[in-house]
């Protein structure tokens, strides 16, 4: 009889130990999924930290060539740089902005570049470039209020806003003054 409550015992510890170490496994791969879909850089949630689907790797002036990763010297954190058209051109035919806008490869932050009128009323939102990218000619979403501007040239802001690369969180902003040329 006391053998037969030993193996009780047993069998109840062993069932046990399976249904805590389900639980453990369960916590850890949740744990898992929430830092990789949630909290990871890797995979922004937000719509403000989407990556911009037409951004191009490399610089300007290469149109798409990787430059020699070698060469570059990267800009000390809390510092950023930035390179843009001074007279980004909008066509009403095609629906297509033409930015000709660099994340340099020497930043440490992902870039976020808005077009702002006047009245600070955005007109263009890019999502993310990463460093070293670069935006040319891009399709502006629906709910910009480009394509209501009439032919003519505007001056807006060229604003770029630095995202710290590990954590998303804002780093600051440049700023600069363009001339928006909007044609038909």
């Amino acid at each position: 009889m006391a053998s037969s409550r030993t193996v009780q015992r047993s069998n109840h510890f062993a069932g046990s130990f399976l249904i805590m170490l389900l639980c453990l496994g369960l916590l850890t791969l949740t744990g898992f999924l929430l830092f990789r879909y949630l909290l990871s850089p890797k995979a922004p949630q937000s719509e403000n930290f989407l990556f911009d689907n037409e951004a191009q790797t490399g610089t300007l002036q290469s149109q798409g060539q990787n430059p020699a990763e070698d060469s570059v010297e990267l800009l000390e954190k809390g510092t950023f740089r930035y390179v843009m058209n001074s007279s980004p051109g909008f066509s009403q035919r095609t629906g297509r902005l033409t930015l000709l806008a660099e994340n340099p490869q020497e930043n440490q932050y992902y870039m976020q570049i808005l077009l702002l009128d006047s009245q600070g009323k955005e007109l263009y939102r890019s999502g993310f470039l990463m460093p070293g990218s670069f935006l040319d000619t891009v399709t502006p979403g629906e709910d910009t209020a480009l394509p209501t501007l009439a032919v003519g040239s505007y001056p807006v802001t060229a604003r770029f806003d630095a995202y710290a690369v590990d954590t998303l969180e804002f780093a600051g902003s440049l700023s600069c003054s363009v001339t928006l040329v909007v044609g038909e």
